[in-house]
């Protein structure tokens, strides 16, 4: 017999800690770092601006670890083959317009 799917990935707490919580140690390293007076090109701004860089890399890594998870894998593809080829579109127009 499979076991029952709760909805939690790993566990209720290692969602919790990883997923709802994950923010915060990024959230503490910028209000510390910059002391809540930084801005761009000033001295007291450069752990603002690294936290800022991390951001921006974690952001572009994990999007494009996701598309190779969606897109990569024929299984999950198969689940919505035209929500998936309908979205890039979309999204590509959205911001072609915006720009």
């Amino acid at each position: 017999m499979p076991a029952q799917n709760l909805g939690w990935l790993r566990s209720p707490l290692w969602d919790v800690a990883v997923l709802g919580l994950g923010w915060v140690p990024f959230y503490v390293w910028v209000a510390i770092g910059s002391a809540g007076d930084a801005h761009w090109g000033s001295q007291a701004g450069l752990s603002f601006t690294a936290a800022v860089a991390v951001a921006l890399a974690v952001n572009f890594v994990h999007r494009q670890y996701v598309l190779l998870l969606v897109y990569g894998d024929s299984e999950v593809l198969a689940e919505r083959p035209r929500a998936y080829a309908v979205a890039p579109i979309v999204a590509f127009a959205f911001s072609s317009a915006a720009a």
